[in-house]
């Protein structure tokens, strides 16, 4: 029995002198990085060496695996006495496992330098970032999956859900979400209401599914002028180490949609007489550049009438008239009003106007006037009313 641990023991310190350089004036510092649940190997991870007393600012690195020191995978091998304050016996060294923009990936363990040549020190586990088994993210309306409706002059809520993974276990904290128009934003863009949101409250449900399992959920307000297109959901959440992700994607659906800001009035007209001009306001509450649709009609549709009036003849549509671009002041005889006015007919006429659809998200931008007038022939009276269609179409 005494042979068997002898031979034991020297098969041991032989398996490690094999991986230590054969460099006299080292110390070096070795130990094992398991990869932990999930990740398979170490490989390639960067693993840093301090001294206690330093808080890390004197530090020495290696590479796990086959490309560092070790040449052996899932080790790694530093040397101390490479630190600016070279290691000595006595001294209190601390290793842990890095990303290379500074993020821990393992808890820090602790190795005292003695008078060996080298030292072992305990093993490290690398934390396991959560994993996002799914993410979906859809409004609530949800007529149409991966599709986006947008709400008339207002917002539509979006919710963007997806179930995290925690592989070891730890409570999960600090959820949260970005949606953003992936041709005009990026994650972690300002907040715009045509390509942006975020949420950096989103609520977390320990209690769902099994015990490494989380509900993440999110909410956004999209207004009604988010842009049309492509748009991601992309969600985060944190263990005490690390930082997981997941992504879905969704399309935002045009919205074509105008507002009339009041009736027209044209005021008490005698015979013969052409109007004075009355503004009507077109508001663009889609989220696309619009053309109108014009049409007029007295009583029912296609009745090539402008108004029907209580006491003579009705009036004609053709006597009804607008001018998309500009205002023309003043009064006008009925050769002026010809020239400078388009109109009306009782068929739908696509006019051009490009209304762009609201950009701003402090005031609003996006409106244009129109202008009108009439023409009272001979031989009609009384209150005359009727109606215009305003319709919008996607520009060309």
């Amino acid at each position: 029995m005494g042979s068997k641990l002898v031979i034991g023991c020297w098969l041991l310190v032989i398996s490690f002198l094999f991986i230590l350089p054969m460099v006299s004036s080292a110390h070096w510092i070795t130990g094992y990085v398991d990869g932990g649940s999930g990740t398979g190997s170490a490989n390639n991870k960067v693993v840093t060496l301090w001294n206690f007393t330093s808080d890390g600012l004197d530090n020495a690195s290696d590479v796990v695996g086959p490309n560092g020191n070790s040449y052996t995978d899932d080790f790694y091998l530093i040397d101390c006495e490479m630190l600016a304050t070279p290691c000595i016996v006595g001294d209190v060294l601390s290793v842990g496992v890095f990303e290379a923009t500074g993020e821990m990936l393992s808890s820090a363990v602790n190795v005292l330098v003695t008078g060996a040549g080298y030292n072992i020190a305990p093993n490290l586990t690398l934390n396991v970032a959560p994993e996002f088994e799914f993410v979906l993210v859809d409004d609530s309306f949800n007529l149409t999956v991966n599709e986006i409706d947008l709400a008339t002059n207002f917002t539509r809520e979006v919710v963007c859900e997806g179930v995290a993974r925690e592989y070891e276990g730890q409570v999960l904290s600090n959820a949260v979400a970005e949606f953003y128009d992936t041709s005009n934003s990026f994650i972690g863009d300002t907040n715009d209401n045509n390509k942006h949101y975020s949420n950096s409250s989103c609520e977390i449900n320990n209690s769902y599914g099994d015990e490494n399992q989380s509900k993440i959920t999110c909410s956004f307000d999209v207004w009604y002028y988010a842009n049309v297109g492509n748009w991601n959901c992309q969600m985060r959440v944190d263990d005490p180490s690390s930082t997981g992700s997941g992504i879905d994607d969704v399309n935002v659906n045009p919205l074509l949609s105008l507002e009339i800001q009041e009736a027209i009035s044209f005021g008490n007209l005698s015979s013969q007489e052409v109007s004075n001009e009355s503004e009507v306001v077109i508001l663009n509450r889609g989220n696309v550049e619009v053309d109108l649709n014009l049409y007029g009609y007295g009583s029912t549709p296609g009745d090539n009438l402008a108004m029907n009036c209580s006491t003579g003849n009705n009036l004609p549509v053709y006597y009804e008239k607008y001018n998309l671009a500009s205002s023309i002041f003043g009064d006008l005889t009925l050769g002026e009003f010809e020239i400078n006015y388009n109109n009306l007919t009782s068929n739908i006429f696509t006019n051009n106007f490009n209304l762009q659809y609201r950009q701003n998200d402090l005031f609003e931008d996006a409106y244009k006037s129109t202008y009108w007038r009439v023409y009272v022939p001979e031989k009609v009276g009384g209150v005359c009313e009727g109606n215009i269609v305003f319709g919008a179409v996607m520009s060309v």
